[in-house]
């Protein structure tokens, strides 16, 4: 089983692109249900901690992959700081256990990601409350930046959203069956 989290939902919608009005919450949610679709297609068992525009909160997120035990835990986002000009893809994990996951993860995002000229900012470790499961591989991606009037054209184009949902599913088929 695999878990998708996308970030964030109902009252919480993440970071926002003023200009535009475009929300993370509904980014992030388009990304995962596309990601879950197709690997529901190829016969992967996949679990949502959600599937439309409602609230969750990270302990919830934590406890239902505490419950489930999946053999994989995505959890996706959209980057924003105040800089427009800050930009790129970065994937986190807590535990150093889980590098090749994540290395087979980020690795194929970003090799879909450079033929848009993204930068890759890197595989990083982080204190996310979601990644606070030490026996379950446990990912934190961020899918560009939302205030960088590039990166959200991009995220908010279909062509592109496809493009990165066939690389997601690619690479998360690969962990799973390579690390499961």
């Amino acid at each position: 089983m695999i878990i998708l989290d996308a970030g964030h939902g109902g009252r919480d919608s993440g970071a926002v692109n003023p200009k535009i009005r475009v929300m993370e919450k509904d980014i992030v949610l388009r990304i995962t249900l596309g990601v879950g679709r197709g690997l529901i297609r190829d016969k992967y068992q996949v679990v949502f901690t959600r599937d439309d525009d409602r609230f969750i909160t990270l302990q919830d997120r934590l406890l239902l992959t505490r419950r489930l035990k999946p053999k994989l835990f995505i959890s996706f986002h959209v980057n924003s700081v105040v800089n427009p000009l800050a930009n790129g893809y970065e994937t986190f994990i807590r535990f150093s256990k889980w590098r090749n996951y994540q290395n087979t993860i980020h690795s194929e995002v970003i090799n879909y990601l450079r033929q848009y000229k993204i930068v890759d900012r890197g595989q990083k470790q982080g204190n996310y409350l979601v990644l606070n499961n030490p026996e379950i591989p446990s990912i934190l991606v961020e899918n560009l930046f939302i205030r960088n009037d590039y990166e959200v054209g991009l995220l908010t184009n279909q062509n592109f959203i496809e493009g990165l949902v066939d690389s997601y599913q690619r690479s998360i088929k690969t962990a799973y069956e390579v690390f499961s």
